[in-house]
């Protein structure tokens, strides 16, 4: 069984590999991933798939923000769930000559030098049965700590079903959605009881529900984005590990 977080709680943990200025890597690009495993940090990043299932490390829903070329990326309009993978690997990230790593990619990259948390996006793509069946065949033959997360409960079940052995944890966001918006932001409390993890904004960390997950379930918690030396002290007196970016 390799269902365990013990690997997790030993080091930080980079938010979407080290980037920003002061590496001056682009977020969930190869670099910010390299940078990270070569710093002995754990990673987290984020995947998006593409319409014909093909899973990227990428965060945004569009290539407004942080695809460079070509021109019909860099625009609200480029979504990438509507797009096929040849055209994905046809735009580069900004900073860089490359596209979007493939989650293959990633696995061969950081194969098995640190931890790795995966965040999956929900959207229809993502979602898709071919695509969590992908996910999941490349990710049973990765030989090192590898769990998965999303915000929304029922992808996270759907994957905990193709992957039993791999912890699998949900993702708590900073502010409770208005009603009726983005019911799966909500979480009921069988989708927290059941999740191998939790992943919990750091201005709700202390809540004392996930507080008492945290010690009555032995379930271990991350808090994330953490920036401020404030917010890294409601890490440590309140989490099992902070998923961090660097400050200037």
């Amino acid at each position: 069984m390799r269902l365990h977080m013990h690997s997790y709680c030993a080091q930080p943990i980079a938010h979407r590999g080290l980037h920003g200025a002061v590496t001056g890597h682009v977020e969930n690009s190869t670099a910010a991933l390299r940078e990270a495993y070569e710093a002995g940090y754990a990673i987290e990043c984020d995947v998006r798939a593409s319409v014909d299932h093909q899973a990227f490390v990428f965060h945004d829903a569009t290539g407004a923000r942080l695809l460079a070329a070509p021109a019909d990326a860099r625009s609200e309009a480029f979504t990438l769930a509507a797009q096929p993978a040849d055209a994905i690997q046809a735009t580069r990230v900004a900073g860089t000559d490359a596209p979007p790593p493939t989650f293959e990619a990633l696995l061969a990259l950081v194969a098995g030098r640190v931890p790795l948390i995966v965040e999956i996006k929900p959207d229809a793509a993502t979602r898709a049965s071919e695509t969590l069946d992908a996910m999941a065949l490349a990710a049973a033959t990765y030989t090192g700590d590898l769990a998965f997360k999303s915000f929304d409960p029922d992808l996270c079940a759907r994957l905990k079903r193709r992957l039993p052995y791999l912890p699998i944890g949900l993702v708590i966001g900073p502010h409770p959605p208005p009603a009726g918006v983005w019911p799966w932001r909500c979480p009921a409390l069988r989708d927290l009881t059941s999740a191998d993890f939790l992943s919990v904004a750091v201005s709700r960390v202390h809540d004392p529900l996930f507080q008492t997950l945290r010690r009555l379930q032995a379930k271990p918690l991350f808090t994330w984005t953490v920036r401020e030396p404030e917010e890294h002290s409601l890490a440590r007196r309140y989490a099992d590990a902070a998923i961090f970016e660097l400050t200037a």
